[in-house]
């Protein structure tokens, strides 16, 4: 049974891995559903802690648990939070910019 994943090219490369990257728990409710919430907030505070990366369902236990679907919703909610953190932190790169710029 073939999947397509077989003819995927990496888009980070082994050099490109640097740093830290921390497995991250994927938070669940007491109903067994993905608390979105508390991933975003997991994702915040990793990425102001000086963190390289995020691995989402990265080793911590629980994958074989969640469902598929539970899977890729983990994974595009921290995609998500990481990329609104780094818009937000280029923003604020930029206003800091224009202030040093200010005469």
């Amino acid at each position: 049974h073939r999947t397509g994943i077989e003819n995927m090219k990496p888009t980070v490369t082994a050099a490109q891995l640097r740093g830290i990257l921390p497995a991250v728990p994927t938070p669940v409710k007491a109903d067994d559903t993905l608390d979105e919430a508390a991933a975003r907030a997991q994702v915040d505070y990793l990425l102001k802690g000086g963190v390289n990366g995020i691995v989402p369902l990265g080793g911590t236990g629980e994958y074989c648990s969640l469902s598929h679907e539970q899977r890729v919703r983990m994974v595009a909610v921290t995609s998500a939070a990481v990329a609104t953190a780094l818009t937000e932190s280029a923003k604020r790169a930029t206003v800091s910019k224009r202030c040093l710029d200010a005469p």
